[in-house]
């Protein structure tokens, strides 16, 4: 298994990234049709550019021999160039090919990405402007951001003043805060406490890993993913994907900061043993979620790279036999239906229920970059090799 997701990753994920690097405007492009068309123009969003930083920064710290800088370095120089706020500070959320502010919001769900991957760019450079850069962007989402319910305000104008949630709260009627909000930027400020461990950034983590204890976990295994004004929990489908990223960055948010908590193991557990029983298809797929009738069979590409991760991890953790099986199987079925075997393909956005791909939405675009999928990879390899 090994071999063959190193394969994968080296032949044909990295080269469908790498070749899309805008050497004119900075950054990466935008937008790839389901045609394989490049859209040289399209906008460019916070979290997509974000996102390729921390996957060639994570490749870089992995491998170690300077292949993957220049691409990190094209993303860094994009995100505090082009995206950042030189005004109000933060960072825009949609911008122009060029530059150009288009979408002046300041979400957190982005601010915290860009966390993510300057802490994740500074472990590969060790260069102190990028660590203040990171430093800087946990402050102001503390200071601006943080509820006294230890939840994090989800939207901004551009001067930073709060607005509406929309982006993230995905339209369900009363939703306030997201657990999709809350869980990354868990695992933004795991990584910069990882790289950078002053206190108040470990009590960040700290903060975060008792409200998913206390707040997000439900009794069931599963975990709520939308709560009201006053963070009272609000009834909703299951996320299969969001809950077994939750399980494993749980997991890693807590060794980081050196937390033995029974109760936190326990619960990430039992999340990660909930979607196993409950998410996998007769053919491998993990199923998007539950419907009010049964499973959406639909299998999303970000989805499946978060199972064969979690399932992983869960095999590391309790020698499941069946967990290590499952890792197997989410991965046959992705070389099979969701890698695109094009010339220059990667993975499709998904695949329905008979294996058909979705033509419609990008298999390069603001919410599909590099990230899911080069992380997911590096970690299974550095898992299996017991670097992790």
């Amino acid at each position: 298994m090994r071999k063959l997701i190193e394969e994968h990753l080296l032949e044909r994920v990295v080269p469908f990234w790498t070749a899309l690097l805008d050497h004119e405007c900075g950054g990466f492009y935008g937008h790839v049709g389901a045609d394989l068309r490049v859209a040289r123009n399209a906008d460019k969003g916070l979290v997509q550019q974000a996102r390729h930083l921390y996957a060639f920064s994570r490749l870089e710290n992995h491998y170690r021999d300077g292949r993957f800088l220049p691409f990190a370095e094209a993303s860094y120089r994009f995100l505090t160039e082009k995206l950042a706020d030189p005004v109000h500070g933060g960072y825009w959320w949609i911008v122009k090919r060029n530059g150009k502010p288009v979408d002046r919001r300041k979400v957190i769900y982005g601010q915290g990405f860009a966390v993510y991957a300057l802490a994740e760019y500074y472990k590969a450079t060790r260069d102190e402007t990028v660590l203040a850069a990171a430093l800087e962007a946990f402050h102001r989402i503390e200071r601006i951001a943080l509820t006294p319910y230890w939840t994090y305000m989800e939207e901004f104008d551009e001067a930073w003043s709060e607005t509406p949630p929309a982006l993230l709260t995905d339209g369900v009627a009363g939703a306030t805060y997201s657990t999709n909000t809350l869980l990354h930027l868990l695992e933004a400020f795991a990584n910069l406490a990882s790289a950078a461990p002053y206190p108040d950034v470990v009590d960040a983590v700290w903060r975060l890993l008792h409200v998913f204890l206390g707040n997000v976990r439900r009794t069931d295994g599963s975990l709520v993913m939308y709560f009201d004004e006053k963070f009272v929990p609000l009834p909703t489908e299951r996320s299969y994907g969001h809950e077994i990223e939750a399980a494993w960055l749980i997991t890693e948010a807590a060794q980081t900061i050196d937390v033995n908590d029974a109760k936190i193991a326990a619960m990430t557990r039992s999340v990660a043993e909930s979607i196993l029983k409950e998410s996998i298809g007769e053919d491998g797929r993990v199923c998007y979620g539950t419907l009010h009738d049964g499973r959406d069979p639909t299998a999303v590409w970000w989805v499946q790279a978060e199972a064969m991760t979690g399932f992983y991890d869960l095999y590391c953790k309790s020698h499941n036999p069946a967990a290590l099986h499952a890792t197997e199987q989410v991965l046959a079925f992705c070389q099979a239906h969701l890698a695109d075997k094009r010339p220059g393909g990667e993975w499709f956005w998904s695949v329905d229920r008979d294996g058909r791909p979705n033509r419609e939405r990008g298999v390069a675009e603001l919410w599909k970059s590099s990230y899911h999928l080069v992380r997911s990879l590096v970690e299974l390899m550095e898992r299996i090799d017991g670097v992790k």
